[in-house]
């Protein structure tokens, strides 16, 4: 079956056993709907990491995300580094070392050998 991602508009060939008995094709697809979409689906892509801070009651650098297939940069997010880093680790080492920001390298770091910021 061919089916359309709501939020990216992406169309996909899937097998029937992963079909779920949604809607139809009278369906008012309103931002309501793409906002319950977006959080239902099994997770997001990052497009970008667009700022970092170090979070000091945490200890933790946290980074604000760009999600693809969102328009709106009120959808941005700050979101900790080391949980996106779990979910992809590859795609987060290969963002910050092409990042020439001043502390793009101290966060990649702290995600190869994990020790308390000075």
């Amino acid at each position: 079956f061919k089916v359309e991602n709501l939020v990216t508009k992406i169309a996909s060939e899937i097998h029937c056993s992963r079909l779920r008995f949604y809607c139809d094709s009278t369906l008012h697809v309103t931002e309501e709907v793409l906002q319950q979409v977006a959080h239902d689906g099994a997770g997001f892509e990052i497009e970008a990491l667009v700022d970092s801070r170090f979070n000091n009651d945490l200890k933790a650098w946290e980074v604000l995300t760009k999600w693809k297939g969102f328009e709106k940069d009120t959808l941005n997010s700050w979101e900790p580094l080391s949980h996106l880093y779990t979910e992809c680790p590859v795609h987060i080492r290969q963002i910050l070392s092409k990042n020439s920001t001043p502390f793009a390298k101290e966060m990649l770091e702290c995600l190869v050998s994990p020790s308390p910021r000075k």
